[in-house]
């Protein structure tokens, strides 16, 4: 492992310990949580005092992530998008593999690393060896499954897209979604200190009512 690599590790472990994320629904507002979905960007779950300069952090809270959006899908009245959730995540999961042996495969050819073996063992991956040549057996066959990975990403977004476009789960105008939903509460929301939590009971609230109103209309 270069210096460079050294350092980098470094960074990393202590980024994990500095920066503390949103573990739960019950924290994490409204601004944040949908501020990544419409950024990508995993450092919305982190606990700052300020969002407008986002710090270089080489942790990536992916996990943590994960974890908000399960429970957020899972929360909601409407399953639809916590059935995309899962096909989502798994897709997630896939790729998360794919990036750790696509870097991880070119290091082990020039020198065997014992922490970057133990990375693909914690992904499911054997990785057992007691000589040179099995050494090299192993590696060669990751780059197989790192090769058959990639086309099974490609096509497994291509399936995601084409199942769930016409849901329009992809994208979320959540000021739109708020504009209704304080509407329905005659109030105002501020998302800026509203918690997930207490906005999925609304959502699901006003699914309620939605579908009262609807019935009642039809009789």
């Amino acid at each position: 492992m270069n210096i460079k690599s050294i350092y980098d590790l470094i960074l990393y472990r202590w980024h994990k310990r500095k920066y503390k994320t949103f573990e739960s629904l019950e924290f994490i507002s409204v601004w944040n949580f949908f501020k990544v979905i419409e950024t990508n960007d995993l450092r919305y779950i982190f606990k700052l005092k300020t969002y407008s300069s986002l710090p270089n952090i080489k942790y990536t809270p992916i996990n943590e992530w994960l974890k908000l959006q399960d429970d957020y899908s899972k929360s909601l009245a409407d399953k639809s998008l916590y059935l995309y959730q899962i096909a989502r995540n798994e897709l997630y999961h896939l790729r998360v593999n794919y990036f750790i042996l696509t870097y991880a495969i070119p290091v082990l050819f020039t020198k065997e690393n014992i922490e970057i073996i133990e990375l693909i063992r914690k992904r499911g991956y054997k990785f057992n060896y007691s000589n040179e040549q099995e050494y090299l057996d192993i590696i060669m066959n990751l780059r197989s499954q790192c090769i058959g990975l990639g086309k099974k990403i490609e096509f497994k977004s291509s399936e995601i897209e084409e199942k769930y476009k016409s849901k329009e789960v992809n994208k979320v105008d959540i000021y739109k979604v708020i504009g209704i939903l304080e509407t329905y509460k005659g109030r105002k929301i501020d998302i800026f200190t509203t918690s997930m939590k207490e906005f999925v009971t609304i959502q699901n609230g006003y699914k309620e009512w939605a579908k009262a109103q609807e019935e009642n209309g039809r009789r």
